[in-house]
């Protein structure tokens, strides 16, 4: 393997190009770069299979040959010998011929073509590579009419499920070793790798034999097709889409689409606040959406996808879309028509219209801007009420609101990244990815205060393992002299005295949010404390600004945040309104429900609140319908509609809009394009930390008890989630992280069951043993499988004192 680099620094005073000639034609090239790049950004492509620009070249398909001016002669012949260009560094004055303008190059590449095919099955028209497979791409283009192999070729069990989500057809792989480079390099899951040598070789994950791990047994299993240990990545579905020849396919693609049934569309992910681009793949004969895939967008993703992402949307085309609007009569609901459904919405808020009452709206993390905009346009003009509130997790005040500004390649370009009270891997997975690439390959400087042992933390250079919300004394000293740091605040971590804390050390700070969501909705002003484009509510000249705008007076008393709605839905809240919002994980979610006077629910599909729900209306998603999705930098980028939403489904937006219309107090609203003009105009680029002062944040108190950690991992009971089958297969069941020292003095063994239990409630999970947390710490997904930290929290106490004990 070459030692060769796939993006080399420029030293310091070296030219700033170097002149290359490539089939004639004079390209300027960066120096250090690779003759396969150069190439093609001056315009030549050469054919390649293993060569990927963000990953080490290895010369392994030998694709690339070309003619270089001045190599070494092949022995016995006066022909020179090919070079591959994905591993030559181009020079000044070098003269290259590709297979356009050299006999030898193209007959080099037929070579190895028509080697890579002798094993290689022609199944293409079942394959679903087909159509959009670079090997028979380049076969076309480049290849021999025909193969002189009469031999038989490999034969291999097929396909093999090397995960719940991908599929492994071996007979087909040229060994290229994108995947491995990708898991080993990028994603830093190494659970593939080459099985056997030489010809025998093939990819296939890791196995170990469950009774001797004995050499035998690790070779007959791969080659029978069994495996003992699955391909269990956050990334795998990015090998998919780097495989060139259909190796490696998607389980819930396979044999569902061709590629020239499908309409492609770009849009963003909206399952995290990352910002990916995606391509959404519609099958044109049933309007299904076959697909998701990742789409290039240098600013954000790159070129890669978390599997969440691309494999969670299963809920769209379940049968447990809601399409059509329902009404609870007599204790059962019943279709009706939009007509019916917004005269009902009259006469329920005929009360609070008239002043009587009072109404309250909670909105979903994953909503669109406009959606936002709208929502707390709704609650304010039509319902005269600041009740409007997004956090059904925790969230900032307004006082701890950090606007956005920190974008990836500030946090990639910083000379010390400090992440605060977040597991990026779980909560921002493409963050984590980017932050990992840098740090492996570029040596980015990175320093973690989070009380467990998480992904970062092997390539961290400082780790104090501390609750989220303290401010230790280590980290701020290693901020001091630096020329760019960067802080990123997780949710837990983002209290007004952190801010102020962080913010004194002079470093750049960024609050990461994890749902797709949150920035825009705080942008938007669908906050009981602030109004669009992030005035205070308190402020009376940001107050005037809104009030200017809507040509109507803002209301001045104060709002009900998530927990204040909950606890007035028996009481003072005549209607309670849910845009997109699970309620079923949430504190005191369902016992607040089954108390509401009045409960309309907008969403996409059956969830929990539905059996509390007196009126349904069914909303779009995110691939239905037009609008922008701003991701945790502030970056507000375009959702595209790639289908027509089922039955009588419309946008959240539009939804509100209607209503807001038949109700007499008009918002305006109607199109997308309506909304985001106004909310533009109210964007006017202001940034604040907000008037947090300047002291140090308390410490979490200290107790003789253990102390709860708990948040989402990227797989977990979310009710889009629970349509996809893949996903849920790897969701991991409920468990208790536990120190070894706290384990030993509680008599608690790894694997057993132990009782947890906290002031609000209890729950019976699995133990897992480790020295990964922090003495004295029980870490608890919030949620997996109905059971989680959850049931252990309140709105007041996020890490609540625990009682830990055996169950037999």
């Amino acid at each position: 393997m070459t030692d060769v680099k796939a993006t080399p620094e420029r030293s310091g005073g070296a030219k700033d190009t170097v002149t290359i000639t490539v089939d004639g034609k004079q390209i300027e090239a960066k120096p250090g770069e690779l003759l396969i790049q150069a190439a093609e950004e001056g315009g030549v492509y050469i054919p390649r299979f293993c060569w990927h620009k963000r990953m080490d070249p290895v010369g392994a398909c030998r694709m690339c040959l070309v003619d270089v001016e001045g190599s070494p002669p092949i022995p016995g012949t006066q022909s020179r010998r090919p070079q591959t260009a994905c591993t030559t560094v181009v020079r000044e004055g070098m003269v290259v011929h590709t297979q356009f303008t050299s006999d030898e190059a193209n007959e080099a590449q037929k070579t190895i073509l028509e080697l890579l095919l002798i094993n290689h099955p022609l199944d293409c028209p079942i394959c679903d590579r087909g159509g959009e497979c670079p090997l028979q791409d380049q076969t076309q283009d480049y290849g021999p009419a025909e193969s002189r192999y009469t031999q038989q070729k490999r034969r291999y069990v097929k396909p093999v499920p090397i995960s719940p989500l991908i599929n492994l057809d071996r007979e087909r792989c040229i060994l290229c070793y994108r995947c491995t480079r990708f898991c080993e390099e990028l994603s830093g899951d190494v659970l593939i790798s080459t099985m056997q040598r030489g010809p025998e070789a093939f990819i296939f994950p890791f196995y170990k034999d469950p009774e001797t791990n004995g050499h035998d047994a690790a070779v007959r299993g791969p080659l029978s097709g069994d495996i003992n240990e699955t391909f269990d990545s956050y990334f795998s579905g990015n090998t998919v889409q780097i495989c060139p020849v259909g190796a490696l396919t998607s389980t819930g693609y396979r044999f569902k689409a061709r590629p020239w049934d499908m309409q492609n569309t770009e849009s963003v992910c909206n399952l995290c606040a990352s910002g990916c681009s995606i391509y959404a793949g519609v099958r044109v004969q049933d309007g299904n959406v076959a697909r998701i895939n990742a789409a290039t967008n240098e600013d954000t993703n790159e070129e890669w996808l978390c599997d969440k992402g691309r494999y969670g949307n299963e809920y769209i085309s379940s049968s447990e879309r809601i399409t059509q609007p329902w009404l609870r009569r007599d204790d059962a609901l019943v279709p009706i028509t939009w007509d019916e459904a917004f005269r009902e919405l009259a006469d329920k808020l005929a009360p609070v219209l008239a002043g009587d009452s009072d109404a309250g709206m909670i909105v979903g993390g994953h909503l669109c801007d406009e959606d936002y905009y709208a929502a707390q346009k709704f609650a304010r003009v039509v319902l005269r009420t600041n009740n409007i509130d997004f956090r059904t997790e925790p969230g900032p005040s307004a006082d701890a609101v950090v606007a956005p500004g920190v974008t990836y390649d500030d946090v990639l370009g910083s000379d010390l990244v400090v992440v605060v009270g977040t597991d990026l891997r779980e909560e921002l997975p493409l963050l984590f990815l980017r932050m990992r690439i840098a740090a492996s390959k570029r040596g980015l400087p990175i320093a973690l205060v989070h009380p467990r042992a998480v992904s970062l933390s092997e390539h961290a250079q400082l780790h104090v393992r501390a609750l989220p919300g303290a401010v230790p004394q280590e980290i701020t000293q290693a901020l001091r002299g630096k020329e760019r740091p960067i802080v990123l605040l997780g949710s837990r971590a983002c209290s007004s005295e952190a801010v102020a804390a962080w913010n004194a050390t002079g470093a750049r700070i960024a609050w990461l949010p994890r749902r797709a969501g949150v920035t825009g909705a705080l942008a938007s002003g669908a906050h009981p404390d602030l109004l669009p484009g992030w005035r205070r509510i308190t402020d009376d000249g940001d107050a005037a600004d809104i009030a200017n705008a809507w040509h109507v007076p803002v209301p001045a008393k104060a709002g009900l945040d998530v927990p204040g709605m909950l606890a007035a839905a028996s009481s003072d809240l005549g209607v309670l309104w849910l845009v997109g919002a699970d309620l079923s994980d949430v504190p005191g979610g369902n016992e607040a429900l089954d108390k509401a006077r009045y409960v309309v629910v907008q969403d996409v599909q059956n969830c929990s609140a539905v059996d509390h729900a007196d009126l349904i209306l069914p909303a779009a998603t995110f691939v239905e319908r037009d609008g922008t999705l701003t991701d945790w930098e502030g970056r507000r980028q375009q959702v595209n509609a790639a289908v027509d939403p089922p039955g009588s489904a419309r946008a959240d937006y539009a939804i509100l809009a209607e209503a807001a219309r038949r109700l007499g107090r008009p918002i305006g609203c109607r199109t997308h394009v309506q909304v985001k003009d106004e909310l533009d105009g109210l964007l006017d680029g202001r940034t604040s930390i907000g008037a947090a002062t300047q002291r140090a944040p308390e410490p979490p108190r200290n107790s003789d008890g253990l102390r709860l950690l708990t948040y989402r991992l990227l797989y977990d009971d979310g009710a889009r989630l629970r349509a996809s089958e893949g996903i849920r297969e790897l969701t991991p069941r409920p468990f208790a992280e536990i120190n070894t020292a706290d384990a030993e003095r509680l008599h608690v063994t790894d694997g057993a069951n132990v009782k947890i239990a906290s002031a609000r409630g209890s729950i019976t999970v699995s133990a897992k043993v480790t020295d990964k947390i922090a003495e004295g710490v029980v870490f608890v997904p919030w949620s997996q499988w109905g059971v989680g930290g959850h049931q252990l929290v309140s709105w007041d106490d996020q890490n609540p004192t625990l009682v830990v004990e055996a169950v037999s």
